[in-house]
């Protein structure tokens, strides 16, 4: 017989916006104890999810790219390897942050994506600082960064839809599947971020996003 291949755990952008749209007593009480361990260390400390805000160019940035910036300082020519980063940083980030640029206090950032299970952005987490960041804080901040993920996913903030999709066709081109009910539809807007499991026949799983 034919081999049969599913899709299950799936989770979209959609799906992540809805649940922390939907918990907000629980994400307060996880960004309080983020911001409480991260104030130890740094002096300005910020954290936004997706449903919170729409025009922010730091969420734009860990959306679009899901990369960390760290800008170590800003009054001293960046490192070569930095230096994309940090243009694009004054250009697009500091620039259009008047709390920050008009008060001219902090002089250094580390902002790191929170990312569903490492594959799908759905927020950041800001440092600032008055004093110089060394390279060891960046890793400090993109440490918090996964374990916030960890704690929203430990309080059941999202959920992946229980329904199994059958896989019809397979290639490079990409991945087709059926779904028998239109409610899905609006997982799969274009543009939109999924991750998946694939159960292969050989009840091998696979995670793919």
């Amino acid at each position: 017989g034919k081999s049969v291949i599913y899709i299950s755990n799936f989770i979209s952008d959609y799906i992540i916006e809805r649940g922390l749209a939907t918990s907000q007593k629980k994400i307060d009480k996880i960004k309080e104890t983020a911001e409480f361990e991260l104030k130890k260390k740094f002096e300005h400390v910020k954290i936004m999810f997706i449903h919170e805000t729409k025009s922010d160019p730091r969420l734009n940035h860990a959306l679009n790219t899901g990369k960390l910036i760290y800008i170590p300082n800003l009054n001293e020519n960046p490192d070569p390897s930095l230096e994309e980063d940090f243009n694009y940083y004054l250009e697009n980030i500091y620039k259009n942050d008047i709390s920050l640029s008009s008060r001219n206090r902090y002089i250094a950032e580390v902002l790191a994506p929170v990312t569903y299970n490492t594959v799908i952005p759905y927020g950041y987490v800001q440092v600032n600082s008055s004093q110089a960041l060394s390279e060891g804080m960046s890793e400090v901040c993109r440490r918090m960064a996964i374990v916030i993920d960890q704690l929203l996913m430990k309080n059941g903030i999202f959920n992946p839809l229980e329904t199994r999709f059958l896989v019809t066709d397979m290639s490079r081109s990409g991945m087709g599947f059926v779904f028998k009910e239109k409610k899905f539809i609006r997982y799969f807007a274009e543009k939109s971020r999924i991750t998946y499991d694939i159960m292969l026949p050989t009840r091998k799983k696979a995670v793919i996003g």
